[in-house]
């Protein structure tokens, strides 16, 4: 089968790992997931979370204590949406996070236009999750957010954080305690080349800083930003090619 796309997280000695395959049959890609309860030692067989007629492709995983979140884009309706799943039980069953086992959640709410491009961190039983809305004609860019409380039981209504904004893309989400920290790129500068942008929450996600710009970056284009805390510190990483080849910045 074809390996498209795997993310990885490890926790002490237990390690998750979801990708998606052709297995099925393309377009008929699916998320698979497997783990580790030994540092990877031993795996304990795969694990098929989607069962939908459409392609499938994982946008993040995260893990609290014995909860696993996953997301991902699905493009079952017709469209490209946002869709979530987790276990309570470290990654033996899979529900949608109201019980239902076996079941997707659906994230986003308007089955109209193409979601794309998500994210998403957890702190304790908090899940924050960022993406980005195509809309056509245009296309214009958005990009929304919304976090669950209570390990996905229930979710908040959406919130605009940046849009519209041409070509928003690679939204990445860090959290600790109540500040939220997102970055992305997009082309709102010239419209051509990428510029890294970043805002932040210090309330949980209740309330937003304006978009900051990161890069200045006018012979070149700075794509798909990761951002990681530690330490009171914000750190950011991204691909680059102002110097007429790729390389990564920081």
């Amino acid at each position: 089968y074809c390996l498209v796309k795997t993310e990885l997280i490890e926790i002490l000695s237990n390690i998750h790992v979801i990708w998606v395959d052709e297995r099925n049959g393309f377009p008929n890609t699916e998320i698979y997931y497997n783990r580790s309860l030994d540092g990877g030692i031993t795996w304990e067989g795969e694990q098929r979370l989607t069962n939908a007629p459409y392609a499938s492709a994982p946008n993040g995983i995260a893990v609290n204590g014995s909860n696993v979140h996953i997301i991902w884009v699905d493009s079952r309706s017709g469209s490209w949406e946002i869709y979530y799943k987790m276990s309570p039980d470290n990654g033996a069953t899979w529900q949608d996070g109201q019980g239902n086992v076996g079941q997707d959640r659906l994230l986003t709410t308007n089955t109209t236009v193409d979601h794309i491009k998500s994210s998403l961190a957890v702190n304790g039983s908090t899940i924050h999750v960022v993406w980005v809305d195509e809309v056509w004609p245009g296309p214009n860019y958005y990009l929304y957010y919304r976090n669950s409380t209570d390990n996905g039981a229930n979710w908040s209504p959406t919130q605009l954080l940046t849009g519209p904004v041409p070509g928003i893309n690679s939204p990445d989400i860090a959290v600790t305690d109540d500040e939220v920290h997102v970055v992305w790129d997009d082309e709102r500068d010239d419209g051509t080349n990428e510029e890294i942008y970043y805002k932040k929450s210090t309330d949980g996600g209740v309330s937003w800083s304006g978009d900051i710009r990161l890069t200045y970056n006018i012979t070149g284009t700075g794509y798909w930003p990761r951002i990681a805390l530690g330490n009171g510190m914000r750190h950011v990483a991204w691909w680059d090619d102002r110097d007429g080849n790729p390389e990564i910045y920081y």
